[in-house]
Parts: structure tokens; sequence; C-alpha cells
């Protein structure tokens, strides 16, 4: 999310607008609160509010079926077995572009590891479920 880009290249978010992992784990927090039946307070309907606007806020920028980057449809390619075809450079662009955690590939020089770090993200998606 931090480096995802609009069409003509330009950061969605500023990094005033990242949240901290404080403010994740205070929303979890108080999700938790509220499934055992907490009464809320003034600061945590505030932060629902905020909440319910980070949540637009992702569901218009965050991934959907198709998953797609650049001109490559990723859910397309899985589904028909093609996501080896496309050449290393290519494999750690897309997982750049989809803000995928690459720094554990041992072997950067092998396109298997990407690969399957994009499988494994399409398997999340609506399609494969």
């Amino acid at each position: 999310m931090r480096s995802k880009k609009d069409v003509q290249g330009n950061r969605l978010f500023q990094s005033t607008e990242f949240l901290t992992s404080q403010q994740i784990s205070s929303y979890f927090s108080r999700v938790a609160a509220k499934v055992r039946g907490i009464a809320p307070t003034a600061d945590d309907q505030n932060a629902e509010a905020q909440r319910r606007l980070v949540s637009s806020v992702l569901d218009q920028v965050g991934l959907h079926h198709p998953i797609v980057s650049n001109t490559h449809n990723i859910c397309e390619l899985f589904a028909i077995g093609k996501l080896n075809s496309l050449g290393l450079k290519v494999l750690k662009s897309i997982c750049s572009d989809l803000n995928i955690e690459t720094k554990d590939i041992r072997n950067k020089r092998r396109k298997k590891a990407y690969v399957i770090k994009l499988q494994d993200l399409v398997k999340q998606c609506s399609c494969t479920s």
C-alpha cells in the first residue's frame, strides 16, 4: 500500500496517511472489545469513524478480482498456468507493484520463488475461493 500508484504514476497515499502498527493494534483491540460486548467510549466511536473511512479507502485501492499489474492479469495467468512464462524481471516488477514481500527469497535469480509468491496471492482472490 505504501508504494501504490495511480495511472499517472503518482502515489495514492502520503507518508502522513500510513497507519502505524499501534493504530492497527488498537483497531483489533476495539473489535475484540465489541465482540465481548464492552460498551464503546467516545474515543471508540471516533476510532470507529476513522476505521470506516480507512476501510472505504482500502476497498477502493485494495486487491480485487482481477488482480492486475501493468498489463498483466495475474488471476488469468494463474488460471491458465502461464505465470511461469513471465520473465524474471517482469515477475520482480509485479511483486514490487503489488507490494509482495520478497526479502525472504534466497535465490533472487530464479523465477520459481516469485511465481510461488504470486500464486499464494491469487489463492486469496475471490476467483479461486
